[in-house]
């Protein structure tokens, strides 16, 4: 199945259009193995705000903000706002009416309410409280959570019940869509850059893109939904 998936996603590039512009050999931006570091990561964690980026490649800040910049320059990353903070993602993955609720699942403490909810449909602030440790938290990240679309309340008598909301399910299937274009439109890029990609699948079912330049092996996992990549990092970290 590895293998069918992997020829799969070959026979989904086409060659470039005639007249179109193409990079010389080895010249792609994401060669350059901190840059790299940091497009997985957003690849993983799309939609994050640089200090999550930065924390989470063991980077200082002003490096990572000078390598956002370039894949940005490059039509590798795209720049959002939420409320006041900046966040980044890479282009063509995500939707951005979904770029909200995607920032706020990378919060950790709102990543681990929403996956307490998930296992427990029908949680009360309390259930979810003996997850994150006290009820100020719980109420915080559940409000956060409503507010973005992602859990549903029900009032039961006293208590209020969370349940995970249908955007959850819809988010995912217009994901699978937009991944594809990514993988493909990823894969034409490194293509103009001279290079020769090649695809493979993880053992997690995720599509993995390698290069080998100056004889380094270069790999690219890319998660099938965005929302269920950032929920894994609940247990693996990103």
């Amino acid at each position: 199945m590895a293998k069918k998936l992997g020829e799969a996603l070959k026979t989904a590039v086409s060659p470039p259009e005639a007249g179109e512009a193409k990079g010389r050999r080895g010249e792609s931006p994401l060669l350059h193995p901190n840059r790299l570091r940091v497009f997985q990561y957003l690849c993983a964690m799309p939609c994050s705000h640089l200090r999550a980026v930065a924390d989470g490649v063991g980077l200082g800040t002003p490096t990572v903000a000078w390598h956002l910049e370039r894949l940005g320059r490059a039509g590798l990353v795209t720049e959002a706002r939420v409320a006041n903070r900046k966040v980044y993602y890479p282009a063509r993955l995500v939707d951005p009416e979904a770029v909200k609720a995607l920032h706020a699942a990378t919060d950790p403490q709102v990543r681990d309410a929403l996956v307490a909810v998930m296992g427990r449909p029908g949680a009360t602030v309390g259930d979810v409280a003996a997850v994150l440790g006290t009820e100020g938290t719980a109420r915080r990240t559940l409000k956060v959570l409503v507010g973005v679309g992602l859990l549903d309340r029900v009032r039961d008598g006293r208590y209020w019940r969370y349940f995970p909301a249908e955007a959850i399910n819809d988010l995912s299937r217009q994901s699978r869509a937009r991944v594809r274009q990514f993988r493909k439109a990823l894969l034409q890029d490194l293509q103009r850059a001279g290079l020769r990609p090649e695809t493979d699948v993880s053992p997690r079912g995720e599509a993995v893109l390698s290069v080998v330049a100056g004889g380094t092996r270069v790999d690219l996992v890319v998660p099938d939904d965005p929302l269920a990549s950032i929920l894994l990092q609940v247990r693996e970290g990103p």
